[in-house]
Parts: C-alpha cells; sequence; structure tokens
C-alpha cells in the first residue's frame, strides 16, 4: 500500500499567504480600518465597495479555478508519480 503524502496547492496557497502577509502588516501600522476594507468591502464612509472584495477574494478564485483546471488535466497526479514532495498545483 502507498503512503498518502500531505501536499500544499500553491495556486491556491499562494493568494492566502499573500493576503495574510498584506493583512498583517497592516495590523503592526494599526491600519484595522483597512482590514474591514479589505474583508467586507465596506469603507470608512459605510459604502459597500465591491472592487476591494474583488481585490482581496478574487486571486483565491483565480487560485482555486487554476488548482481545479490542473486536476482535471491531470498536472497534480503527474506532479505525485513524479514524486515531488509538499506541492502541487
Amino acid at each position: 500500500m502507498s503512503k498518502k503524502r500531505m501536499t500544499l496547492p500553491m495556486a491556491v496557497m499562494a493568494p492566502v499567504v499573500a493576503q495574510a502577509v498584506r493583512s498583517g502588516k497592516m495590523l503592526m501600522a494599526g491600519d484595522t480600518s483597512g482590514l474591514v476594507w479589505d474583508y467586507s468591502g465596506y469603507g470608512k464612509d459605510g459604502k459597500f465597495y465591491p472592487s476591494a472584495l474583488l481585490r482581496t477574494y478574487g486571486p483565491l478564485a483565480v487560485g482555486f479555478a487554476v488548482h481545479w483546471a490542473a486536476s482535471k488535466l491531470g498536472i497534480n497526479r503527474a506532479i505525485a508519480k513524479a514524486g515531488i514532495p509538499i506541492v502541487r498545483i
């Protein structure tokens, strides 16, 4: 029986890590209103701005789409057969 290895989908993880770093920088600078803007889409004036949500969640949606396409094309299976540890698309 083959041993299943834990892998990380890079197309999904890259935007998550990038947003986490950006959020961490905002917190360190004391900009909590910027975090609310990024994650909820509501500005300081109380208006809803879809562009904020697109900037925050758009890369994640694209990452999921790329990961799904790579799985359908068999790229992730090829990476696993090649024995590359941890990484997949």
